[in-house]
Formats: structure tokens, sequence, C-alpha cells
């Protein structure tokens, strides 16, 4: 685990830019109870679980239920191969902002434990008017945990959120109070692919999911891999990553968050970051030492980098500016690993083709099939790579352009009149207005494939264009010899005729000339007869 360390640069806990709320939802007694305890009093006849992932309110059956089944069953069945969960938990005081103490990281027991007490009127301890829940690697315990913990108005929104993070769906929603029966909720799943090399020897590589979606392109080596030291291939590692923030609300100070993240960057770290890790912890303690000031708690729903000044002892009260500001922090990080993805692509991209347009005027037709095949799966390989990240991205522009339209869920935030308000938005528009233009790049790149793909074939089709003019001339030439073979053939029937015809006047002539024999024979008696 890496040592969290001070970082002067860090802006100042207490100075973060103060408004006051807009306050969009009315205060209210809260009066709810957990899910929990209200279907043990009901004496329900079917079991907690399925009390908590079936609608009893409809008899049409629910996909989320299904998701959530499934997952928990697969996870009964693999517990050993799967990551244990990283838990974290923050409740806070809405006036006075203090929080109850908690351990940096809990256990399931710990999460249920502290879940079970009540939220407000503890003797010695704050309210905890603001609950946040992150949970890393979610599993069928930690899931459990929270439908047991949850209250009633929860229960709808915490499935629906564990459904679309296990599925890795893509949303970006606020849902408003109707006629006081919908609670409120601001959701946002946000899915994204990270790419890493790393050594086809590693362990990382040889532990990758082969059945995995994109798993085919994988085995595509960058460029120089064979130039690098020890002639050691490198491959590119391309994971899908997904992150889960939804705040359910009762009212404008008085509300839940829940934080999933599966996948994250730090899971793929390239090389080096060991001897960096160690560098960092070598230092950890003299700046620790230079810098006597307590090192601010990180806000648990941001990523765990640096690159924020979000932090836990200086919250944003009102929910919908909590909900854009991390909002706009994920995006941010999100936008860094398109970019790197994107032009990594890029650069090895271009090198590829560079190589296969060399490839495509020395290949021949009359060659090994073997080599244009290789060659043109090699294209469409990369062409699948390139539609499936710019397909990722497209998803979440899409998200982002029906919330910021004219009929998109933006208008619900049309009261929020302070500037830090806006600027809020208007960061997270500047990281979709970015996600666009790499999108542009990744179709750009797919156009120049389709090129390469269009030459190989004009390639091949103008070589076997001159084999069949080739083909043809023999043909010709085997026909013109066929006509003149039947000629002989003719005249040769010709003869055959006349010689038939020969045969039979010499066979006519042969019969004649018997016959005057025969006469002969028969007549010269007689004629010596009348002779005498």
């Amino acid at each position: 685990m890496k040592c969290r360390i001070r970082r002067h640069n860090h802006k100042t806990p207490g100075n973060t830019l103060k408004f006051r709320s807009s306050k969009p939802y009315a205060a209210r007694k809260y009066t709810d109870r957990s899910f929990d305890e209200t279907t043990t009093e009901l004496n329900s006849q079917r079991t907690f679980w399925d009390s908590f992932l079936v609608d009893n309110e409809t008899s049409t059956p629910c996909r989320d239920t299904q998701i959530i089944e499934d997952f928990c069953e697969t996870e009964r069945q693999m517990a050993t191969a799967r990551s244990r969960p990283e838990i974290y938990l923050d409740d806070r005081e809405h006036g006075t902002n203090r929080s109850r103490e908690y351990s940096d990281f809990l256990t399931t027991d710990d999460l249920r434990r502290h879940l079970k007490l009540d939220r407000f009127g503890i003797k010695d301890q704050p309210d905890a008017d603001h609950r946040q829940i992150a949970i890393r690697n979610l599993n069928r315990d930690t899931i459990l945990v929270l439908a047991q913990t949850a209250a009633c108005h929860q229960r709808d929104t915490l499935r629906d959120a564990i459904s679309k993070h296990i599925s890795c769906a893509t949303s970006f929603r606020i849902h408003e109070r109707v006629d006081g029966f919908v609670t409120p909720r601001l959701e946002l799943h946000l899915p994204y692919l990270t790419l890493r090399r790393i050594s086809s020897e590693s362990d990382e590589w040889k532990a990758r999911e082969s059945s995995g979606e994109g798993e085919s392109w994988l085995d595509l080596p960058s460029p120089e891999s064979n130039a690098r030291e020890g002639n050691r291939l490198d491959r590119f590692l391309i994971k899908k990553s997904h992150t889960s923030i939804v705040l359910c609300i009762w009212d404008y100070s008085k509300w839940v968050g829940y934080a999933f993240f599966k996948g994250s960057p730090a899971d793929s770290d390239g090389e080096g970051d060991d001897e960096a890790d160690g560098a960092e912890n070598s230092n950890a303690a003299d700046e620790i030492v230079e810098d006597d000031d307590p090192i601010p708690r990180k806000e648990i729903f941001a990523p765990e980098d640096d690159n924020h000044n979000m932090y836990a002892d200086d919250p944003i009260r009102d929910p919908r500016r909590f909900f854009l500001r991390i909002t706009g922090v994920w995006m941010r990080l999100v936008l860094r690993e398109y970019a790197y993805l994107v032009a990594i692509l890029e650069s090895y991209v271009k090198a590829w083709q560079r190589e296969d347009r060399n490839r495509i005027l020395n290949i021949s037709y009359n060659g090994p099939k073997e080599d244009v095949m290789e060659l043109f799966h090699r294209i469409v390989k990369i062409k699948q790579l390139l539609s499936y990240v710019s397909k990722s991205i497209s998803s979440v522009v899409r998200e982002w352009n029906e919330f910021n339209g004219p009929n998109g869920d933006i208008k619900c935030l049309g009261d929020i009149q302070a500037s830090h308000g806006r600027l809020l938005l208007k960061d997270i528009n500047v990281s979709f207005v970015e996600l666009m233009r790499l999108e542009q790049k990744l179709i750009s790149l797919v156009t120049s494939c389709e090129d390469l793909t269009s030459a190989l074939k004009l390639r091949m089709g103008f070589e076997g264009n001159q084999i069949n003019l080739e083909s043809n001339k023999l043909q010709r030439e085997a026909h013109s010899l066929n006509r003149e073979s039947n000629e002989l053939q003719h005249k040769a029937h010709e003869v055959n005729l006349d010689t038939q015809r020969i045969g039979r006047r010499t066979t006519e002539a042969a019969e004649n000339t018997s016959h005057t024999t025969r006469t002969n024979i028969l007549v010269r008696p007689f004629w010596i007869l009348v002779s005498l």
C-alpha cells in the first residue's frame, strides 16, 4: 500500500470557496427505518434477501434482481479468486462538521457494526447527516451488509446502483422527487478503459482474464518490442474499470452516498512503480518532519491520486454541488486515462500501418496465402480495437449530451446561481469536449485502417486481374487449337468417307469381275459344242 505523503502544493483545508446552499430539497424530520427492521416486523414469508431484491409493487420480473443474483452466485463459486473488498466510511454532522471516528480500513463486520448504529441521537456521538460509504471490489458479503442496514427509502436506489455497477452501465442522471414518493437521487455510473504496457512474461499478463472482452486484441506486440532489452515481448493490457457514485437524498442536509469502484488505475501501474514507491517512502519521514501540519484526510469518493483538492474535513454540504465536484474530479481522471490510451494507440497503430503498407507492396498473389490472411486479420484486429475504444468513449459522451441537452436533467440545476456551481459544470463540460476530440482521433484511425484494407484488396485484385488476363489468353489459344483440331478431324472424316466410297466401288468391281468369270465358265462349254 502506498504511503500518503503531505504535498506542499495542496490547498489548505478551510480555504475552499464557501457558498450558501440553495436548499432545493425541503428540510423534513427523519422518520425512516432500516429495511431489515421493517421486514422483520412485517413477518415476511420470504427471506430478507428475496425481500430486498424483489419489487413488491409489481409482478413484472426485475432485471436488476437477476443481475445481482447472478453476481452473488458467481461470487459464491469463486470466493477465493476475487480481490478482497476495501471499505471506507465517513459520517458527518451537518451543522458542526464533526465526524464519527472510524479506522481508515474497515472489514465487512466493522461496516455492519457501524451501520447498525442509529444515524441520529446517539449520546456523545455526532449525527450522521452526511453518510458516505465507499467500497472497492464489491462482493456478496458487502452487498448483504448494505442491504441489511439501508433505510427503506434507500432500497430502490441501492439496488439500482449495485446492479448498474455490476453490469458496468453508463449513466449520468438526476432523479427528482415526484409527488413526494420518489426519493431524489443523483447518480454517476462511469465505465472507462485503462491501458498499460507490460511484459508477456509478467504475472499480470499470465493472470489476465482470457475470456474477457477484447482478449483477441491483446496479442498485438508493440512494434519496437524486439529491440527492447533481452528481446522481451511487450503486450498491451487493456482493463475495464468502473466507478459508481450515487447520492440518496432525504433533504438538503441529510443524505447518504454510495461509491463503488473496480479496476482502478492503481491496480495496473506501469513499470518502475516499485522503485518510485521506494523513493517516496524513503523521503516520507523527512517530509513529514519538515511539515508539522496534520495530513488532511482525503475524500473517500475521490480517486486515489493527488490530482484533486477534495478533503473529508472540508466537505461540500450541498448534495448537488458535491455531486458536480466529485463528477468533475472523476472525469479529469477518465480523460487522463483515455488521453494516454489514445496517444499510445495512435503512435503504435501508425507504426503498424507503416509496416503493413510495406508488406502490401511486397506481397504477391502467387505467394503463400497464409501471408495474405495474416496481414488481413492483423488489420481487422487493429480496427476492432480502435472501434472498441471509440465506442467506450462514445457511450460516456452520449450520456453527457443527454444530460446537458435542452430536455436533460441539467434543468434540475437551474437554481444554482453561484459562480462556483457554474464553474463546476464548466469543468465537467471541458472534460467531455476533450473526450469528443479523442473520439474523433480514433474514428480517423479506423478510417485509415479501412483505407489499408482497401489497398490490400486493390493490390490482390490487380494481381488477380493480371493472372485472369493471362488465363484468358491461354484459354483463347486453347480454343484456337481446339478449332484447328476440329477442322483436322472433319477433314479426316471426309477422307474416311472417300475411303469408304472407294472401298465400296472396289467391292462392286470385284463382284462384277467374279460374275463375269462365272459366266465365262458356264458359257465356254456351250460355245465349244456349237463350234463343233
